[in-house]
Order: structure tokens, then C-alpha cells, then sequence
């Protein structure tokens, strides 16, 4: 629901602007995007013949004095003329039914005179969904000129009609979205492939984070973050693939199918915290196991080398293993042969 403080200065800048005889070609309110409600028009003002855009960030808006508060540039008739042709050309458009579970909202209005369309009002929780597409054209063109960090909102609402890049943050919901879109046939066919030969070897979720190990020529780590409640994703792979590699995909399809294979987990020997403390309190690192004189742990989405012995003394104590006690084995093989 929208807070009734924001509506009501809304409609302070509606009566400004009308008693000013401006003539409003669209106007565009977002509401609580990553936190700020913003309210655009672009009027016509007759007495010079020019169009305007007016936009006010109403989460900022502190008293009624509208015209303090109120931001207005330019805009050339070219402009006015492409967003005019973008909505004739697109007169008729798909209904939309937004199920976003999102607390926030965007609804886009024009006003053309001497036209008919069926729609002239658009409304959406937050990404502007691919059958209003054409709106993207519009809202581009509406926000070049504007501070940097209004273009940000912009970038927001065409999250889900855009190809997002591997490393780069964007919404995606990992319940209900088909991750295939992601990626080519290629991939697909060969992530299919690791995840049915069950080389997803490690996969588990801390913090919101999903790490998982996955066995090619060498163990790649893939990283997912996952913000549950804005359904934002980030997705990386140290296989330094330049795009949605196929052990993400092998990792997707396990999450989707809510596998896990739990990490080796080891804490510091010093802490003083029994085994059980040490789990309760997420007071461990993430391990795949041995190499030479390192344990391998999870650091920061890479893999991390931390030394087991220091002046002949065991640093790290294990907290979790597999049931065939695989890391203590590892441990013990290594301490027989370089502890003295």
C-alpha cells in the first residue's frame, strides 16, 4: 500500500504544475524504488509553446512549498515527437497482471490528444514486464539529463527485459523464473549433462549465499548471492567464463531441486568454542579439502589457501566432516608425515 504522505504531496505537485496551466503529455510515479518515490511529468506549456519535464523526488520532499522542490529541464520537440510515435506505434498492447511480491509500485500515464489506443495507463510493481517493452524506448528518453542517480532507477525497471551480464547484479527469482534464458543451448545441454553425472560435489547456503564446487578438468567454485526479499541475484564462477558458464547451470539445476552437499567445515583451534557453539554460530570456514601444506576454504566467492601448521602447531580444528570422516583422514595422513 502506498503511504498516504507520498500521495498527498503527489497531488501537491499536480496542483502546482496545473495551476500553472501546464498541459501534461505523460507523467510517471515510482514509488518506494530502492527506496525513493519519484513523480515525473512532461508538460506543454502554451504561453511559449515549449514541452517541459518536471520531477521531484517526493521521498525528499520535506514541506508543501512545491515549487522548492520541483525540478525542471527542457525537452526538444524531436523528443517529444519519438516518444509520441513509440506510443502510436504500440496502440495495441497485452493486458499485464503484476504478481511481483515486491512492496512497491510504478504507474505510467499519457495524455495524447487527436489519438486513439486502447491503453493510456500502465502500472507494474517494479521491472517493467517484456509485453510493455516499448515502455523502456520511453523512460530512456525521459531520463537522459537527469542526475545519475534517477538513471539508476531507470536501469531497475528494465532489469527483466534485459540480458544481464555473469558478476552483475539483477532480478531474478529463483523459485519461479526459468534460469534457461540465461543461457545458450550449448550450455544448457552440457550443464544438464555435470549436473546428471552428479558433478556438483559441494553445494550448501550460508548467509544467503549459495557456494557450490563443481568438478571439470579442475573444481570450479560457483558463487550465488540471493537477496530473498527483492529476489536479487549475483552469479559468479572462478572458471573466469565471460558469460553463464555451464557449472552455474549445474549448480541451478541443484538448488532447484533443493540438493545440498554440505562443505567440510573447520574454526580456529584457539577459539575455545565447543564443535556444536562453532555451527550454531556460523564459526567456521567453508573447506573442499587438502593441498600440500593448505586447507582450501571459500573466501570472498575464490578459493582461499590458509596454512594448517604454524611452528609445528595445528591451527584449524575440523567442526564438520562427511560420514566417512574424509577431511580428518586427509588431516591425519598430512600431520603423520610434517608434524614433529
Amino acid at each position: 500500500m502506498i503511504e498516504k504522505e507520498i500521495l498527498q504531496k503527489k497531488e501537491l505537485v499536480d496542483k502546482y504544475l496545473n495551476k500553472k496551466k501546464n498541459v501534461s503529455l505523460l507523467d510517471a510515479f515510482f514509488y518506494n524504488i530502492d527506496g525513493a518515490s519519484i513523480y515525473i511529468r512532461i508538460d506543454f506549456i502554451d504561453k511559449n509553446s515549449t514541452y517541459r519535464i518536471n520531477w521531484v523526488n517526493l521521498s525528499s520532499m520535506e514541506d508543501n512549498n512545491v515549487e522548492y522542490w520541483v525540478n525542471t529541464n527542457l525537452v526538444y520537440p524531436t523528443t517529444i515527437e519519438k516518444i509520441k510515435n513509440i506510443i502510436i506505434n504500440n496502440a495495441k498492447v497485452e493486458d499485464y497482471q503484476d504478481n511481483d511480491d515486491i512492496n512497491s509500485k510504478i504507474n505510467i500515464n499519457f495524455y495524447l490528444k487527436d489519438y486513439e489506443y486502447n491503453k493510456n495507463s500502465f502500472e507494474f510493481k517494479r521491472y517493467i514486464p517484456k509485453c510493455w517493452s516499448f515502455l523502456a524506448d520511453i523512460l530512456v528518453m525521459v531520463f537522459e539529463g537527469m542526475p545519475k542517480y534517477m538513471y539508476q532507477l531507470f536501469l531497475i525497471t528494465v532489469e527483466k527485459i534485459i540480458s544481464p551480464d555473469i558478476n552483475c547484479v539483477f532480478n531474478f527469482d529463483l523459485e519461479k523464473d526459468d534460469f534457461n534464458r540465461l543461457f545458450n543451448k550449448e550450455v544448457i545441454s552440457q550443464g544438464k549433462k555435470y549436473y546428471k553425472d552428479e558433478r556438483v560435489i559441494f553445494l550448501e547456503k550460508k548467509d544467503g549465499i549459495y557456494n557450490s564446487v563443481v568438478y571439470d578438468s579442475n573444481n570450479y567454485l560457483v558463487s550465488i548471492i540471493y537477496k530473498e526479499n527483492t529476489k536479487e541475484v549475483q552469479m559468479t564462477c572462478n572458471c573466469q567464463n565471460e558469460s553463464f558458464c555451464k557449472h552455474i547451470y549445474a549448480s541451478l539445476m541443484a538448488i532447484k531441486n533443493n540438493e545440498e552437499y554440505k562443505f567440510f567445515k573447520i574454526a580456529s583451534i584457539d577459539d575455545n568454542k565447543s564443535i556444536i557453539d562453532n555451527l550454531q554460530t556460523f564459526n567456521y570456514l567453508l573447506c573442499v579439502g587438502i593441498v600440500d601444506d593448505y586447507f582450501v576454504v571459500i573466501d570472498n566467492y575464490d578459493y582461499a589457501f590458509i596454512p594448517i601448521l604454524e611452528d609445528n602447531k595445528l591451527l584449524f580444528k575440523i567442526v564438520e566432516d562427511d560420514d566417512e570422516k574424509s577431511l580428518e583422514k586427509e588431516l591425519n595422513d598430512y600431520l603423520k608425515k610434517h608434524q614433529k
